[in-house]
């Protein structure tokens, strides 16, 4: 198996799933914005951790697990029919923990900088105006890895069309040698 075959397929179940989540799925239990933040793939590819980011609190993330979950069918059966793979790996959805930690960090760091400004000089402090404009920096910030992959499969597909140009000029030079063995 190719070494970057498994990340290409990932990618591919991620964008999937996160267009069928954001633009198909029609269950009022779907929290708005809730993304695909990445996936993993077991090493036969028989199995797909799916990792959403919910915004909106425990209840919000539970009710929206609930809905994919139940969907799960659904969004297998189109991630089957859009993959070309002899097998489609199972997909099970769970909540990324590290999404939380990281808000959970940045709102600890903007309450010390509030309960203890004589710690933080004017120098030293970092402009933090609440949390929901560092959420945002993060859905931006997945939005531009999200570009930069597409481009690396662009990329990718852009070299193998030009492997397989430079396998028909090969061809066509064998087969005019055959034609005309003078030359």
């Amino acid at each position: 198996m190719r070494p970057y075959r498994k990340e290409r397929i990932a990618i591919a179940v991620r964008n999937i799933v996160g267009e069928a989540i954001a633009h198909k799925m029609h269950d009022p239990r779907v929290q708005p914005l809730s993304n695909v933040t990445r996936v993993e793939l077991s090493g036969d590819l028989q199995l797909a951790k799916v990792y959403l980011s919910i915004p909106g609190g425990e209840v919000a993330e539970r009710k929206t697990l609930a809905a994919i979950k139940h969907a799960t069918g659904y969004l297998q059966g189109m991630v089957a029919s859009q993959l070309q793979i002899r097998q489609c790996p199972e997909l099970r959805f769970l909540i990324d923990e590290r999404i939380k930690g990281t808000l959970r960090t940045m709102q600890l760091l903007a309450e010390n900088r509030r309960k203890y400004p004589e710690v933080f000089k004017e120098d030293d402090e970092v402009p933090m105006s609440n949390v929901e404009s560092q959420e945002s920096n993060v859905e931006s910030q997945e939005a531009n890895v999200e570009s930069q992959e597409s481009n690396v499969e662009s990329q990718e597909s852009n070299v193998e069309s030009q492997e397989a140009n430079v396998e028909s000029q090969e061809s066509n030079v064998e087969r005019s040698k055959e034609v005309d063995p003078q030359t």
